[in-house]
């Protein structure tokens, strides 16, 4: 019965994201961010270090015997107060989509100055998951591994 209902669950956020990964987008900023100059686009070890408090995950209800883990690639666009204004996924499995997603708006980050000036910043966030029946787990880390 549980690895029924682990199965359903994992069909149903299959369904709804889609079966396969999704790919790593070309930039580390929102494409759309570039070309404006009152934003800064950071690297992922630059938006680590500007991670100032997370929320850990919830599990989804699975079911018993879930143990997922993997990398979630977000591109998160951050306000001169350190909260996030957007995110788009750039890579991730759907599970740990799901479960980073839930709590991503959540976190807060420390602002980002340009001569003194509180900016607007975007980058690429690598967040590890590790998704068990009764546990999760988000740590932020500089680089996804290849």
């Amino acid at each position: 019965m549980r690895g029924i209902r682990f199965l359903l669950a994992a069909l149903l956020f299959t369904a709804t994201l889609g079966a396969q990964t999704f790919p790593r987008a070309q930039s580390g900023c929102c494409k759309a961010d570039q070309d404006n100059l009152e934003i800064l686009c950071l690297s992922s070890s630059a938006m680590k270090a500007h991670v100032l408090r997370t929320e850990e995950p919830k599990p989804p209800c699975c079911g018993k015997g879930l143990r997922e883990q993997g990398i979630v690639v977000l591109s998160v666009k951050v306000s001169s107060e350190g909260r996030v204004m957007s995110f788009r996924v750039l890579e991730g499995k759907p599970l740990g989509i799901a479960s980073i997603s839930s709590v991503i708006s959540k976190w807060k980050f420390r602002p980002a100055y340009d001569h003194g000036q509180k900016r607007e910043f975007c980058g690429p966030l690598v967040i590890r998951y590790r998704l068990r029946d009764d546990s999760a787990k988000a740590t932020v880390v500089s680089k996804a591994p290849h």
